[in-house]
């Protein structure tokens, strides 16, 4: 077997997929032929690699571990927030304003029930 030969079988070779005569002879070759043997260990690596991550992946979850470990800062509660605690109080401000209003004001009759007879 050439090493032409061997570098086009080292894919089955490698995925187990060649039938034993072939495999046989690959095998004799790789015993006496470093080139190819190196070629195999080159493919060998491609083929078993795994993919690496996404970075956004990798991203999302160094952040959800951060958050857990305590090392970044959540968002304060809504009244530690100067503007929501401020528009909050100005609600509570202009209900009660509103309140004194309308229980201090002169009664009034309904209209069309005035004294003096029908309208």
């Amino acid at each position: 077997m050439t090493c032409d030969e061997a570098r086009a079988e080292l894919i089955g070779f490698q995925l187990a997929v060649l039938d034993d005569p072939r495999r046989g002879e690959l095998e004799r070759h790789l015993t006496a032929c470093p080139a190819c043997v190196a070629e195999l260990l080159s493919l060998k690596r491609d083929v078993e690699r795994p993919a690496p991550p996404p970075a956004s992946l990798r991203a999302s979850v160094r952040q959800a571990v951060a958050r857990e470990m305590g090392l970044v800062a959540r968002p304060p509660p809504w009244w530690e927030r100067p503007l929501a605690f401020g528009l909050g109080l100005a609600a509570v401000v202009v209900a009660l304003t509103t309140v004194q209003l309308v229980a201090t004001g002169q009664p009034r009759a309904p209209v069309g029930l005035g004294r003096g007879g029908a309208p």
